[in-house]
């Protein structure tokens, strides 16, 4: 029997005797396929495989959802690649939606999901570092797998689960490895994102990179900027809440980070910043906002730079706006906080999120376990005694304090809160009826002398 044509279990050595079981082995074969992706995308793309070989067309799973397969996680879609051309594949689904027929893809709707369907297809020569020129069908599933970026996504699944892996994808799953399909150098001049993809790949699952990949990667890494910066925001959120420390070096080394971030720290301090952040990564919460936030915080952007980046990254506001609340959160040093640094600290947090504010500055300082407890003691003081984490807990209503002092409706009521609040947080009004309403008054006629001196 050829290693490259056979069955899922066969080929990971859980037939009979070979002493470990398919699910010792983190692999089910495909009675155990729903158990395994944990969703129903599988029995809707099962439907339609069933459908196409019973019409006579050849027809296999692909790409991702083979991998998730076989490493055991749940599969968010599931692709199926097939000999017949879209014409013949709408006909046995008239239903099919004709999503990117100019590369052979329809989408058939089942159980609320759409499955992708596509032909199998080779391709010329690619414009723009990131589209095929020219696409041309094919009746050879080898061919179609062969134009695949990277080994691990180059295998396909029968509808009896046999596995067909022409480039040696399911070595490289065991091995933990990301390989390219052929010429790494060429896979990413086709196609620029590849290389993000790479990077993303290894620290969503663990792997490490091919000798290969790395080197391609260190050569060809400035294609990126042809790709559509929301391209590459997709897969940097993914990347950063995976094991970043995987990557970490890699990031730095090839220049990547420097580009991405805008910040020219140079190599040996880039690698130095990586590092750091690949640690601190380990202890923090798998938050694609927070962990960015870190990384321009480590590298040392100031406040503008980090709100100009995500903003030419084309994020969304709550992205950006997220990103700049970790990046002001590391500035805190919870060893160092008087009274006052804690209580304003935790109100730009907020509530839900001071007990994660603590554990980012823990983990960016790089606490030890005395540092950890005495951080935490300092922390669960302060929340205790925090006077204030909204407009909300003032102890009246702050309408009601400004109609009292005589403050009419528009732009001076913001400045009476902020006001208000900033004395609050720093100790210097205490929070109640009376002394809230003494305060706003002496403000406004402290405001009002002001005003009549100029």
């Amino acid at each position: 029997m050829g290693w490259n044509n056979c069955s899922a279990e066969e080929k990971l050595g859980g037939g009979q005797g070979s002493g470990e079981s398919l699910g010792e082995a983190g692999i089910r074969g495909g009675k155990d396929m729903q158990s395994v992706a944990g969703i129903r995308v599988w029995r809707a793309a099962e439907e339609v495989i069933a459908a196409l070989t019973d019409a006579g067309w050849e027809a296999v799973y692909v790409g991702g959802g083979v991998r998730d397969l076989l490493l055991g996680r749940g599969a968010k879609d599931v692709d199926i690649a097939t000999a017949a051309p879209p014409e013949a594949v709408m006909k046995v689904f008239p239903e099919a939606v004709p999503t990117g027929l100019a590369f052979g893809t329809v989408t058939i709707p089942r159980q609320g999901i759409g499955v992708e369907v596509t032909t199998y297809r080779r391709e010329g020569g690619y414009r723009d570092r990131r589209r095929p020129s020219q696409v041309e069908y094919t009746p050879k599933l080898e061919e179609d797998l062969g134009r695949r970026d990277f080994t691990i996504n180059a295998m396909a699944m029968s509808r009896g689960f046999r596995l067909i892996d022409p480039f040696g994808g399911l070595e490289d799953l065991l091995a933990g490895q990301i390989r390219a399909v052929g010429d790494p150098a060429q896979r990413f001049a086709e196609d620029a994102l590849r290389m993000v993809r790479a990077l993303r790949l290894a620290a969503e699952l663990s792997f490490d990179l091919d000798p290969s990949v790395v080197l391609a990667l260190n050569k060809q890494v400035k294609d990126v900027r042809y790709v559509a910066v929301e391209r590459v925001l997709g897969e940097w959120r993914r990347l950063v809440v995976g094991d970043v420390d995987k990557v970490a070096r890699e990031l730095a080394a090839c220049g990547f980070l420097e580009w991405w971030t805008g910040m020219p720290v140079g190599r040996d301090r880039g690698l130095q910043v990586a590092a750091a952040w690949g640690r601190a990564c380990r202890r923090l919460p798998r938050d694609s906002a927070l962990r960015t936030g870190v990384l321009l915080w480590m590298l040392g952007c100031t406040r503008q730079h980090a709100a100009a980046m995500t903003k030419a990254w084309r994020a969304s506001r709550l992205f950006q706006r997220d990103v700049i609340t970790w990046w002001e959160a590391c500035h805190f040093d919870p060893l160092r906080a008087e009274p006052g640094d804690w209580a304003r600290w935790l109100y730009h947090l907020g509530r839900e999120r001071a007990e994660m504010g603590l554990r980012v500055v823990q983990a960016v300082r790089g606490y030890g376990e005395e540092e950890e407890m005495a951080s935490r003691e300092a922390f669960r003081r302060a929340v205790k005694a925090q006077p204030l984490w909204d407009r909300r807990d003032f102890a009246t209503e702050f309408e009601t304090l400004c109609r009292a002092a005589h403050i009419p409706p528009g732009p001076l009521w913001g400045e009476a809160e902020r006001a208000l609040r900033e004395a609050l947080l720093n100790g210097q009004v205490a929070n109640d009826p009376r002394a809230l309403g003494e305060y706003l008054a002496h403000w406004v006629r402290g405001r009002r002398k002001m005003e009549g001196g100029k």
